[in-house]
């Protein structure tokens, strides 16, 4: 969107998520077991339902909070299958479909055949974080 000023864009930004018309969208970490490290469940269904039952209108996952950046593409996958489960279309969606690495595409995933995952819903694709050490750069 091209706005004429910055007072332009602050107000578009105030009337469109401070109106009430966007909702209030949750973001949810991804929870592990203390001893394996693998993905909890039970804990993450337990996360959606709380979501779900205090009346927000949407649920991001998968992003900082979700820590993508330390999950494999096929834990992502697994995250976003055990969170459309649980929330049987009660809530809107938003996953994080990215990943940090511009070396490998193949990092971001899309709905598997016969996945509930379709296009159409809300999901957040960002571009890998690119570090810069600036002026002062750290030499080996």
């Amino acid at each position: 969107m091209k706005y004429k000023s910055k007072k332009d864009a602050k107000q578009w930004s105030m009337e469109t998520f401070c109106s009430g018309r966007a909702g209030l969208i949750a973001t949810i970490p991804t929870p592990f077991h203390d001893d394996t490290l693998e993905i909890h469940e039970e804990d993450l269904r337990n996360t959606v339902r709380y979501i779900i039952d205090t009346k927000n209108d949407g649920l991001f996952f998968l992003g900082n909070v979700g820590e993508f950046y330390s999950l494999t593409r096929e834990e992502r996958m697994k995250v976003a299958e055990i969170v459309v489960d649980e929330a049987k279309g009660k809530i809107a969606l938003m996953p994080q479909t990215a990943h940090h690495s511009a070396k490998r595409g193949d990092h971001t995933f899309s709905a598997r055949p016969g996945s509930r995952l379709r296009p159409g819903g809300a999901s957040l694709l960002v571009f890998p974080v690119c570090h810069s050490a600036g002026r002062r750069r750290v030499v080996a």
